[in-house]
């Protein structure tokens, strides 16, 4: 298990002794889908290395896990992977010793490349030409880069989007993002069920999913109107505080709570006196 402890639950984690029981809920979603290609390149940023470990073995025909998915070995395979500094790179001995190139790009110059990763990217790609195909898991301005190269470069992409998740399990439809579907509309996708693993190329990366979406209010004819990012619009909102939190409101909006209104809202739109509005 590999994390960074950031947050609070990440903290928690941190704290955790030798023999605590966790409770692991997964695997959710689908996972990267078997290339045909002889060079695979996996970038990554932040702790988003994590799955390409199994992934740079079994491409390269090494067994992992117990079942084998049967698929084309590649002739080579490439990690790109950015961090912050070096202090923050994991797991690369793991990578080199299981037979990949490891190539690293830091903030700070600490380590490898003094600059994004995404800049790594074009010098390996460009010399394999359609022989390569890519993947990607870290940051959404990363993923929005690596799969704005890709098309450039004319090489297939596979991004795992980092979206939060409220239930897990399709229900709540928190963590949709914007897929093109079969017919060449737009339409929305589960992260949890249908991802978090999309083709590049069905991905609307001119939005964020709504999610992660920021809310926000404005006055429209003396109604408080709700617009996250990724485009749906909420005028005449219901809200009930359900827990008075020194003068903030908790709040329960659809099945998950969203925290303290002034978290997201201009609270003069909205009066929060324990009736519905």
């Amino acid at each position: 298990m590999v994390y960074l402890a950031v947050g609070k639950l990440t903290r928690r984690l941190a704290a955790c002794r030798a023999g605590d029981r966790l409770e692991v809920w997964g695997p959710l979603g689908n996972g990267f889908q078997p290339t045909e290609a002889e060079h695979l390149v996996m970038v990554a940023g932040g702790i988003g290395q994590t799955p390409f470990y199994a992934l740079g073995q079994e491409a390269l025909g090494r067994s992992y896990g117990r079942t084998a998915r049967g698929r084309h070995a590649a002739s080579r395979v490439t990690l790109c992977y950015g961090a912050k500094t070096a202090a923050l790179l994991a797991g690369i001995d793991d990578f080199r010793s299981a037979g990949v190139e490891v190539q690293v790009a830091t903030d700070d110059g600490s380590a490898g490349h003094h600059g994004l990763v995404t800049e790594l990217i074009e010098p390996l790609v460009g010399g394999s030409g359609s022989a390569a195909s890519l993947v990607c898991c870290g940051s959404e301005p990363m993923l929005k880069t690596v799969s704005q190269i890709a098309r450039r470069l004319g090489v297939p992409c596979q991004v795992s989007l980092e979206t939060p998740m409220a239930c897990g399990m399709g229900i709540c439809f928190s963590c949709v993002t914007k897929v093109r579907d079969g017919r060449g509309g737009w339409d929305y996708r589960r992260t949890c069920v249908e991802g978090p693993v999309f083709d590049a190329e069905k991905i609307d990366s001119t939005e964020h999913s709504a999610g992660s979406a920021l809310f926000r209010s404005a006055n429209s004819g003396g109604q408080p109107r709700f617009e996250p990012r990724g485009g749906i619009r909420m005028d005449h909102l219901a809200v009930r505080p359900i827990q008075s939190l020194g003068g903030k409101a908790k709040l329960r909006f659809g099945l998950f709570d969203v925290g303290s209104l002034d978290g997201f809202a201009d609270l003069a739109d909205l009066a929060l006196d324990g009736t519905p509005h």
